[in-house]
């Protein structure tokens, strides 16, 4: 229509990730010339902040919405209720079934795989692995970590722990620091989120071990970093 229509798009925490989707929409919008998107992010990722992000989305009549949900098992409600009334895109982590239009995003079983497969790679003889990410709960790291155990199953390759960091970077350093102080001999890092990579670098930099331990990361935040393979 001629006053255009009004979409929104619930994003986590403020991630580059997350600011390369923020600039496809802006980009979509210049092209359409008929939507305007209104792109939320929360300030550290919690369920209840992105909870009250879309309430007020839908007070203000948005007539469309895509969102990624950050606790899936406790906002399914409060997304199917959204979507018996207007259309809903899930994306980066999926709930599976229910109302939503679709899924948008990757296949995270399969991706957990191939990062399963260059964990090989890089460990042929086997060895131990410390895998980090935000939270566990996630519907994306759950399918990531169950591809990554999937073709790790029946290996020489151990996971000795999977520590988590609720999306604040600050943290997630520190879970490398310490993995790399209480695992010296630790074979290989492993980071599911797209941060996660960059700061396992800054920390295996700091520890002066860059180079030394082999890091398999995913995600889009990942690509300028020297010698990390994006999963």
């Amino acid at each position: 229509g001629p006053k255009g229509h009004r979409l929104a798009f619930g994003a986590g925490a403020a991630t580059d990730f997350w600011t390369f989707a923020r600039r496809g929409c802006e980009k979509a919008a210049r092209e359409l010339g008929d939507i305007s998107v209104d792109f939320r992010f929360t300030s550290g990722g919690a369920a209840v902040e992105q909870r009250a992000i879309l309430e007020d989305l839908i007070t203000k009549g948005v007539e469309g919405l895509a969102v990624t949900p950050l606790d899936p098992v406790n906002q399914k409600p409060l997304i199917e209720r959204i979507a018996a009334t207007l259309p809903v895109v899930i994306t980066d982590s999926d709930i599976p079934g229910g109302k939503r239009l679709c899924y948008v995003g990757t296949d995270n079983v399969e991706a957990g795989r191939v990062a399963a497969g260059l964990i090989k790679e890089v460990l042929p003889r086997g060895g131990r692995i410390m895998m980090f990410v935000g939270k566990t709960d996630a519907q994306n790291a759950k399918e990531r970590i169950e591809g990554i155990k999937e073709v790790l199953a029946g290996t020489a390759i151990t996971i000795v722990d999977i520590r988590t960091d609720d999306i604040d970077r600050v943290r997630a350093k520190a879970n490398v620091n310490d993995t790399l102080v209480r695992y010296p001999d630790i074979d290989c890092l492993v980071g599911l989120w797209s941060y996660n990579g960059p700061m396992i670098v800054d920390a295996v930099k700091d520890a002066g071990r860059l180079g030394k331990v082999p890091i398999v990361a995913f995600d889009e935040e990942n690509e300028t970093i020297a010698g990390v393979r994006d999963g």
